[in-house]
């Protein structure tokens, strides 16, 4: 990328939400981080899981991973919204 780092994205993403989140009123959770990447060492994951990365995948990506990505998001998008519902509720309901 031309300006910054995926790192420095993702430190940035960061610093965004727990400024959100020092404001009080609801707690904004962060976003599920998926990095990709075309370098990739130990240290290198070790740094980025100590960043709260989710998950790492090294370029190019094949279909499987991909599939994988993308149930992971879907099923914690789905996750998050039952817990919105059920919390709002206090019941679970349908919508």
């Amino acid at each position: 990328m031309p300006r910054m780092t995926g790192i420095q994205v993702i430190e940035k993403m960061r610093d965004c939400y727990k400024g959100i989140n020092k404001q009080g009123g609801v707690k904004v959770q962060e976003p599920l981080y998926v990095f990709l990447t075309a370098f990739s060492n130990r240290n290198f994951d070790i740094h980025l899981r100590q960043l709260g990365i989710n998950d790492i995948y090294e370029k190019p990506l094949v279909n499987e991973q991909l599939s994988e990505i993308l149930s992971k998001v879907v099923s914690l998008i789905w996750s998050n919204l039952l817990k919105f519902h059920v919390n709002r509720k206090g019941v679970l309901g349908f919508w």
